[in-house]
């Protein structure tokens, strides 16, 4: 057979093949040949002929006709060979269009070194294309790829020998091809044979945007030897185990069932799954960060089906399944395929980066300071290279102000692939009270919030206010325990969010003396409550109050000695004290985020990522953490 490609450095004029059909193993009886070839060539388009055409069929001794299946295989080669063709290969019933094999056929033309060339496989019902050989959905799935997530993968992938129900051999190899009778099918038969030219270098080709469309399943589609097949090709090439291996690291096998994810078919919602591991079974600022992520999601109500990973004991503490009951699943490990993985919270380990790789087309991370990198003590010793690597391979980086971003920027080299944005949690008055409270009286106590860490400035604050102020009642969330009469300390975190509300609300101040935060949710509650707000002095104030319009004072002090004088002037009445102005970030009539707006804001930046289908950000970051995960 012969078809109008001109190529003849290969040594195989015009492109003319053979054609081998494998019907051993299927239902094909004798007397029906004749009848079963023309429907191969009505259905195909063929236009076959004996001096083309080899068929291997079953006989009627079963222990015979797959060597009499061998014998149809060598005799193809040994044709194929003297008379200098290609070899057009079809496994099964199965029915390739005659177009197919151009197309195979200027893949192989792409490099001199390939052996053989494969199409791709659809589902004759649903046109969903099937998993590759090996592949992570191979077993036990559905066939996944649309025919528009198909198009994002690369034209050609260039594999070691991958046995399947249609591929073109080429010509210039059958000539060097050994036939061995030892073979106990067909099959084997053949992959003995891209085993002998993948050792003289020959390669295999996938041809990803060539489909053949067959009702064949996937285990037909790419046929795996048995036991005793196995052992045979084994014993002559060892190394066809390690052909294997290395091709069930390719990265196309793990990207597969994510573009099924990121881009599926017919309408149906794409999977987010939100990586809440980060939370922790008591109160602190990323639990109420991360608490507020889910709150701005769940009221959306966006056409996405949300997973959720969290530890059990964050997940009864917070009662989320009952405050959230629409999120779909719950988990404590990642499973699955997902359009994108976000977490709410900054990567800890390359252990939470290689997570959410191996599990979303996506990846991104809510940055919320970089406090624990500055200070180091706090940090894992892998930090660094943990959020150099979140830099560079994330898809998204959201922050919660842009002091965060601006500290992230100037540390780690955010690369051109990365979208990033900053995502206000919520300002709105009413999202930050709990409506108990809000008309709370005023008391007589200053609340003072922080932890030991020692940027939170927190032990240093209380005893200088307990010394300065001694009529004065101070309350401290976080901080050792004090013999002081005028100071009581209350374990940080331990405290329920009702006992906080409360005791913002009937503050006659508070004051949060910390050095380097990234939004400070206490201070804007303490404000949403009408309450006097004392802060070290930061760009990062001036940029939350523009923002907001709050019913406190927001209050900015620059050391010690001028936190003393200007909570003792409020304590005394005064209020002629300088605060920070609310709103000026604010045009007339918008209104401050709120959490739906957290929500809305985070599914537009994964939506508009997903808008590109060009996957080498996905690959770059693939191999460099499949290099580090070995």
């Amino acid at each position: 057979m012969n078809v109008n490609f001109e190529r003849k450095e290969l040594g195989v004029e015009n492109g003319s093949y053979d054609i081998f059909i494998d019907w051993s193993l299927s239902d094909v009886r004798t007397e029906d040949l004749s009848f079963q070839i023309e429907h191969f060539r009505r259905e195909s388009g063929f236009a076959l002929n004996d001096d083309c055409l080899t068929i291997a069929m079953p006989e009627p001794r079963h222990d015979l006709e797959q060597q009499v299946a061998c014998g149809a295989w060598w005799y193809a080669i040994a044709r194929a060979a003297t008379r200098r063709r290609h070899l057009f290969v079809v496994m099964g019933k199965l029915i390739p269009r005659c177009e197919i094999v151009p197309s195979l056929l200027q893949a192989l033309y792409a490099d001199p070194m390939l052996a053989t060339a494969q199409p791709r496989f659809s589902d004759a019902m649903t046109d969903r294309i099937w998993p590759l050989s090996g592949g992570a959905n191979a077993v036990g799935h559905e066939c996944h790829l649309g025919r528009s997530a198909l198009s994002s993968l690369p034209p050609l992938l260039l594999t070691a020998e991958l046995l399947a129900a249609c591929f073109l051999l080429r010509g210039e190899v059958i000539a060097t091809v050994a036939p061995s009778h030892r073979m106990l099918s067909s099959a084997a038969a053949i992959c003995y044979t891209l085993c002998q030219v993948r050792r003289r270098g020959f390669r295999n080709i996938v041809a990803n945007h060539v489909v053949v469309s067959t009702p064949l399943t996937v285990q037909e589609i790419y046929p795996v030897l048995s036991e005793d097949d196995t052992k045979t090709v084994v014993e002559t090439y060892p190394d066809w185990l390690r052909a294997i291996g290395e091709y069930r690291q390719f990265p196309q096998l793990r990207l597969e069932p994510l573009l099924e994810a990121a881009f599926p078919n017919g309408g149906i919602e794409r999977d987010l799954l939100l990586d809440c591991r980060g939370l922790v079974p008591f109160n602190n600022g990323t639990t109420q960060c991360i608490l507020g992520f889910l709150r701005g999601i769940d009221e959306l109500r966006c056409d996405w089906n949300i997973d959720i990973v969290c530890h059990p004991d964050a997940a009864k503490y917070h009662r989320l399944q009952e405050r959230f009951p629409r999120f779909r699943r719950w988990t404590n490990h990642v499973r699955g395929y997902y359009a994108a993985v976000y977490k709410p919270d900054q990567p800890w380990s390359v252990t939470d980066l290689v997570d959410l790789h191996n599990h979303g087309y996506l990846i991104g991370f809510n940055i919320l300071d970089t406090i624990s990198w500055d200070c180091v003590y706090p940090s894992p010793r892998e930090l660094d290279a943990v959020w150099r690597l979140t830099a560079r391979y994330s898809d998204l980086l959201t922050y919660i102000s842009a002091y965060s971003r601006d500290r992230f920027r100037a540390r780690f080299q955010v690369s051109t692939g990365v979208r990033d944005e900053v995502i206000y949690l919520s300002l709105k008055a009413s999202e930050l009270v709990n409506p108990a409270y809000s008309t709370a009286a005023t008391g007589e106590h200053v609340l003072i919030f922080g932890n030991l860490y020692d940027h939170k400035a927190i032990g240093v604050t209380v005893g200088i206010l307990a010394t300065s102020l001694p009529d004065c009642l101070l309350i401290a969330l976080g901080g050792d325990p004090s013999d002081s009469s005028n100071l009581l300390v209350m374990a940080g975190g331990m405290a329920s969010r009702d006992e906080v509300h409360r005791l913002l609300a009937s503050a006659r101040a508070i004051v949060f003396p910390s050095f380097y935060e990234g939004f400070g949710l206490p201070v804007v509650e303490g404000l949403a409550y009408g309450r006097s707000v004392l802060v070290r002095r930061s760009l990062l104030w001036t940029e939350i109050a523009s923002h907001a319009r709050l019913s406190g004072r927001l209050i900015e002090f620059d050391d010690n000695a001028d936190l003393v004088e200007k909570l003792r002037r409020i304590m005394e009445g005064s209020n002629d004290t300088p605060t920070v102005p609310f709103g000026g970030n604010l045009a007339v009539g918008v209104e401050p985020p709120t959490w739906r707006d957290v929500g809305k804001k985070l599914i537009g930046l994964l939506e508009e990522r997903l808008q590109s289908k060009d996957i080498r950000h996905w690959a770059a970051r693939d191999e460099t953490l499949s290099m580090i995960a070995q």
